[in-house]
């Protein structure tokens, strides 16, 4: 029996990259891989690529629409009848520095990278809940770290800030790479 026979895993951002390489590793350990993406052509090319017997769906979703994830999660639960495992691998779509990226860039960018990984996590607390998240030994540990968040000054959690530590992790990078940008002007 593998790690994670009768497990169901859902990897967003699973149609390539590492996203499909991790959806594919899950597969090969047992479990059961919904991969989600944008297009369902890429889907399809990812799971062909699977291991002969892995248990693959595939399902479109536009990650930065709420109602979307809502009904992605909740039809892939009353399809399966769980969800163990969450991994948030969507990613994209823009490069560039401050002060190349437009604001349409930008506001794009942190609608893939960050609002999704919201819109997902919020949407499958509740059912990783219900499963007590097991699919590994060392993952309901880190989805307690991940739900629970720490302000990026304090080592106590604070449950209650996690919206601001992310907000201020935010505020942190983005001063980091206008800094970069900055000192290549030197």
């Amino acid at each position: 029996m593998s790690r994670f026979t009768d497990r169901l895993v859902l990897v967003t951002g699973g149609g390539s990259g590492i996203g499909a390489a991790v959806a594919q590793r899950f597969a090969t350990e047992g479990a059961t891989v919904v991969i989600v993406g944008r297009t369902q052509e890429t889907l399809d090319k990812a799971a062909a690529a699977f291991p002969a017997g892995a248990t693959i769906l595939a399902r479109t979703a536009d990650l930065t629409a709420p109602d979307e994830v809502d009904a992605l999660i909740t039809s892939v639960v009353a399809d399966v009848g769980r969800l163990d495992v969450l991994v948030n691998y969507a990613g994209g779509p823009f490069f560039g520095t401050v002060e190349t990226v437009t604001s349409d860039q930008w506001r794009a960018t942190m609608a893939v990278n960050v609002d999704t990984v919201y819109h997902t996590s919020r949407a499958s607390i509740r059912h990783l809940r219900d499963t007590r998240g097991r699919g590994s030994r060392g993952l309901p540990r880190q989805l307690g770290r991940e739900l629970h968040n720490r302000r990026p000054d304090s080592g106590r959690r604070r449950p209650q800030r996690h919206l601001r530590a992310a907000s201020h992790r935010g505020v942190t990078d983005t001063r980091r790479a206008a800094c970069w940008t900055a000192s290549a002007v030197r």
